[in-house]
């Protein structure tokens, strides 16, 4: 059943699973509902679906993907190989865990992507089970944001098929050359919100936002990518292992203490990828792997580019804020005040006092300055 705020705000659950045994027949069920809620004062829109569940696979998830599980892992493929149907043109990513290689299928000459694990990884259930998990919470994630999972009817091997988009990611225009004006990022920023919104909705954090995992096709559309570290929230149980969590010039500086995933980190990765766009920077500096960085005051876009507007200026520092509370909530806020611009701005964050901001800097101004007046008042004794 899916209901509308006005029937579940109006009917309390008892009386609606009573209409619901009342009403075996949805369409039936639906009506009532709506019905019911209205004739209880209900003023607000009382929409209401039923669906009558009448079988399910014999097999269950678990059951899909242990049988998955248990494929070999094909050899390292060379161009030219050929793989259920599949022939390789090139070979796209070679990583520690992953290989990832734009194939042709030979049916339709449609042009894909395959991802598997290395021919090493053979025999390690927690590399298999993450990317099985991993082409799960893929196909879920039904989206023009997004490159989409293409189903594959028998596989010999253990690997997974997304669309293939001709075009770069936004990390390889960086190391290019390419700069990009203040309104591109801007309009970068809006499609890249919207992707990460698609996530939320679906309970999954992205956890490693950042300009090497947003490709920009021929066909002008951003994609993000790689979901080989999101968590599905709603599926998380308390004692699953988290694993690592992304790049650390883009973690949220709480991910340095407590690692427990968040959706408000998917948004400051959001913001240190558009400060980082336009000024090729990170707000705290660059972050090592390993490394326990100290966060004071983020740096000013402008001292790198003069001309970022202030309006934009304002949003990435509110986006990048060193307190998660001082940041934007979900990505409709941000993506909010992406839009409106400079037509309704958002106000400056209010700066500390230097005493809150940075209290060891403090003390070493009064220390100077009060040496500095000792050594005027000893020049004035001596004379």
């Amino acid at each position: 059943m899916l209901i509308s705020d006005g029937i579940w705000g109006v009917l309390p659950d008892a009386l609606m699973v009573e209409v619901l045994l009342d009403h075996p027949e949805p369409r039936a069920a639906a009506a009532a509902l709506s019905s019911l809620a209205l004739a209880h004062g209900g003023h607000d829109n009382a929409s209401a679906v039923v669906v009558d569940v009448l079988a399910l696979p014999a097999a269950s998830l678990r059951d899909s993907l242990e049988s998955e599980a248990s494929l070999p892992l094909p050899h390292r493929l060379k161009i030219g190989h050929e793989l259920d149907g599949l022939r390789v043109e090139e070979i796209l990513h070679d990583a520690r865990e992953t290989l990832l290689y734009r194939v042709r299928n030979l049916r339709n000459g449609q042009q894909l992507v395959l991802k598997t694990l290395q021919p090493g990884m053979e025999g390690d259930s927690g590399a298999t089970a993450a990317l099985l998990m991993e082409e799960w919470r893929a196909k879920r994630v039904v989206s023009p944001f997004f490159p989409q999972v293409v189903p594959v009817e028998q596989k010999s091997c253990l690997y997974y098929l997304m669309t293939w988009h001709a075009g770069a990611t936004l990390q390889s225009r960086l190391d290019g050359g390419q700069h990009f004006p203040a309104g591109e990022v801007v309009r970068f920023g809006v499609a890249l919100l919207k992707a990460i919104a698609t996530l939320h909705r679906l309970d999954i954090v992205h956890r490693d936002i950042k300009p090497d995992n947003i490709h920009l096709g021929r066909d002008g559309v951003l994609r993000l990518l790689d979901l080989g570290v999101a968590i599905s929230l709603g599926e998380r149980k308390a004692d699953d292992p988290i694993g690592q969590a992304g790049t650390p010039s883009y973690m949220a500086p709480e991910l340095f203490e407590n690692p427990e995933p968040q959706f408000g980190y998917d948004l400051y990765a959001a913001g240190v990828t558009l400060y980082h766009l336009l000024t090729r920077k990170y707000p705290y500096g660059e972050i090592e792997p390993f490394q326990t960085p100290k966060f004071a005051e983020p740096s000013r876009p402008t001292r790198w580019r003069t001309e970022i507007p202030g309006w934009l200026e304002t949003i990435l520092l509110k986006a990048v804020s060193k307190e998660a509370k001082d940041r934007f909530e979900t990505p409709d806020e941000f993506l909010l005040a992406l839009e409106r611009g400079a037509a309704r701005p958002i106000a400056a964050p209010s700066r500390q006092p230097l005493a809150q901001r940075n209290p060891l800097k403090l003390w070493k101004i009064i220390a100077a300055g009060s040496l500095l007046i000792n050594f005027v008042l000893l020049l004035i004794l001596l004379r």
